[in-house]
């Protein structure tokens, strides 16, 4: 049982490294005109979107931080995760 509870970490722990990942590549991504276009820019956005546009909903609410031209949700996506990641 111990083993089945120590695998199942270990699969959140790399699902939490690759979104984190997923995260940044989207985040270089934004700075290249049109690389959202294709299956990859689409599979990473559809991917991260979730938990990026969940982040920029919150961020939204503060009113520094919506009347900046720099959307923060992928900086505070990734530190959201590692807060998870350090708790496993």
């Amino acid at each position: 049982m111990e083993q089945i509870i120590y695998f199942l970490m270990d699969v959140i722990r790399c699902g939490i490294y690759v979104m984190n990942i997923f995260i940044i590549i989207r985040a270089v991504m934004t700075w290249i005109p049109g690389s959202d276009d294709g299956v990859l820019g689409s599979f990473i956005y559809t991917t991260t979107e979730p938990l990026v546009g969940f982040v920029r909903s919150i961020l939204f609410k503060i009113r520094p931080l919506r009347d900046i031209p720099i959307d923060f949700s992928p900086l505070f996506s990734c530190i959201l995760l590692d807060i998870v990641l350090a708790f496993l």
